[in-house]
């Protein structure tokens, strides 16, 4: 699979199994139940580069309507060290060609 064509769903779900050794194993059943109940039904089956500040924003907006502000923003801090860590890894990659 090309990088640019790497899913966010596949890419959380392995780095939260990744480091799921060093934490409670509620604590990684928490992660992927809060993953798969906020971020996937909207951002799961785009590729990490399709992923923008402005895709980000309408997302933060779908669960504001439904949710306390600290949810959301716990959400979206999750969200955001895997995109982070994802669009490094990319980049990573793509100098090493």
């Amino acid at each position: 699979m090309k990088d640019n064509k790497l899913l966010l769903k596949d890419f959380a779900i392995k780095s939260i199994m990744a480091n799921r050794g060093s934490r409670r194993k509620q604590t990684t059943n928490g992660y992927l139940e809060a993953f798969r109940f906020y971020i996937e039904p909207y951002l799961g089956d785009k590729s990490i580069a399709e992923i923008n500040p402005m895709k980000i924003k309408e997302w933060q907006s779908k669960l504001s309507e439904r949710l306390a502000p600290w949810t959301v923003r716990g959400v979206s801090a999750n969200l955001a060290l895997r995109s982070a860590f994802g669009e490094r890894r990319l980049k990573l990659d793509r100098d090493r060609r």
